[in-house]
């Protein structure tokens, strides 16, 4: 039996503000190498991934984590997933068909990205690197083999192709950015290409806000 589980949450059960609380906690107590877990923390979901002897144990440990950092009720939001249905969650996540837009590509990068840091900073169990390393591998068979694979756009393209439905000129828009985070910048990065000029970016650090702005004109 794989012995793995996730505790997480993500946009279908819960607001940004829980999301970011959670992620924040996460991060703090979870991500640093203290525990052989892998955190995947994204804008729409927060998951940690763990493998023990006694799943519910560790599954109750992490709970008790998460409630001395959080102090909001959240456990009625979160949804855990254990063995073989742990392994199915995170293959349908990695190939995109739990995302806000189904089939898009970010997430196979930032599901790698979280096991690769988890691996350089802890030794991790047998079980978490065949669950890791299997559920990309399916991801990128199922983004071959199944037809809704073929032509998607990805999030910027997703964004563009709406702000297209909205305005008539999109190239004459007045587009405001909320923060300067790394999606962002890559939906700049894209409308600029498509010669989309008055653009403005709002961003809780000035100057990383003024960075930014200054980097794509």
């Amino acid at each position: 039996m794989l012995r793995v589980g996730v505790l997480g949450i993500n946009h279908k059960l819960a607001d940004l503000p829980l999301r970011e609380a959670l992620a924040k906690a996460c991060q703090r107590q979870l991500g640093m190498g203290q525990y052989p877990y892998v955190v995947l923390s994204t804008c729409n979901r927060t998951e940690v991934y763990f493998s023990s002897l006694d799943l519910a144990e560790t599954h109750t440990q992490l709970l008790s984590i998460l409630r001395e950092e959080v102090d909001c009720e959240f456990d009625h939001k979160l949804y855990s997933y254990f063995h073989q249905d742990c392994f199915f969650h995170l293959s349908k996540v990695t190939a995109g068909l739990d995302s806000a837009i189904i089939a898009e590509t970010e997430i196979q990068g930032q599901v790698k990205a979280a096991y690769e840091i988890a691996h350089k900073h802890h030794p991790l169990p047998s079980e978490i690197h065949f669950l890791f390393q299997k559920s990309l591998k399916i991801s990128k068979q199922v983004r071959s083999a199944l037809p809704m694979g073929h032509g998607l756009p990805n999030l910027e393209h997703a964004i563009l192709y709406t702000g297209m439905q909205w305005f008539e000129n999109i190239q004459e828009a007045k587009i405001l950015f909320v923060g300067a985070s790394d999606i962002n910048q890559n939906v700049i990065r894209l409308f600029k290409s498509k010669k989309i000029k008055k653009i403005a970016v709002c961003n809780r650090t000035l100057e990383h806000g003024q960075h930014v702005a200054n980097h794509y004109g």
